[in-house]
């Protein structure tokens, strides 16, 4: 009987696989672990990463270090892998236990967020009406007093009262003008705060984020340099020209006086 008959298996297409560095000591422990051997721990793996999980199951990827883990575990307690996992998160979240509880606690504090965030927009709506409504009687009562007060047909006590009614809603409709911008400026204030972290959580996570790196802003980049050393060089020119200043370029102290030669007529003196 040949080799070929007597080993069918060896007929079967053949795969040769380059492993990273600690891979085929990782598969050979699992495969030790489940008595398996290296082709068959390989298949498995294969098998089990085509496998559809089905809708009502939840696939969970573990770092290596609890792979392990969970794998010893499951052969010492002569478990599935899926059954050890189930029974340690059923234990975690069982009805009663203190991860529940806390759970509980944040889902309750969530909803009173939820309640006081709907009451919180309610009365800001509320209060801008009722601004609103206020600032257009203050309007209406300090144009009436206006139209008495230069009215000639009014007692002049009348007229009096209306004066005083239109100093009172002239002050009131700057209180109200100065609060209305005040309140727009705490709103642009924190509107740009914001603004303000999220740019610099985006600086923190990725420097480059801000920076067009397309062909036209790189190009925009360059000019901009190209720009501020043009600059840079004319203020060094109109420092150099200046009279009693030797510069030279080459050295990075700052420039120093050059003492000049006195004239003939200091001598003379």
């Amino acid at each position: 009987m040949s080799e070929e008959t007597k080993y069918p298996s060896q007929l079967a297409e053949r795969f040769q696989i380059r492993m990273p560095d600690g891979l085929r000591d990782e598969i050979k422990i699992s495969a030790d672990l489940n008595g398996r051997s290296m082709n068959a721990e390989i298949v498995q793996r294969l098998r089990q990463s085509y496998q559809m999980p089905s809708p009502d199951k939840l696939v969970i990827a573990l770092p290596d270090e609890v792979q392990r883990s969970v794998e010893i575990d499951a052969i010492a307690r002569d478990m599935t892998e899926s059954d050890l996992v189930a029974e340690i998160l059923s234990a975690k979240y069982a009805p009663g236990s203190d991860h529940v509880r806390t759970l509980d606690r944040l889902q309750e504090e969530i909803l009173r967020n939820a309640d006081l965030r709907d009451q919180v927009a309610e009365t800001r709506e509320r209060l801008e009406r009722d601004f609103v409504l206020y600032y257009g009687k203050a309007v209406q009562l300090n144009q009436f007093a206006k139209m008495v007060t230069n009215s000639n047909a009014v007692p002049e006590f009348i007229r009096s009262a209306a004066t005083e009614l239109e100093m009172l809603t002239s002050s009131e409709l700057t209180m109200l003008r100065r609060r209305y911008e005040e309140g727009l400026f705490w709103v642009e204030r924190r509107d740009l705060e914001k603004r303000n972290s999220k740019e610099a959580a985006t600086i923190e996570t990725d420097p480059f984020a801000s920076v067009d790196l397309s062909a036209e802003g790189v190009e925009a980049m360059l000019d901009q340099l190209d720009r501020e050393l043009e600059s840079a060089q004319m203020r060094g020119t109109a420092e150099s020209s200046k009279p009693g200043w030797d510069w030279n370029v080459d050295q990075a102290d700052p420039p120093t006086p050059v003492q000049k030669p006195k004239s003939d007529r200091a001598k003379k003196a």
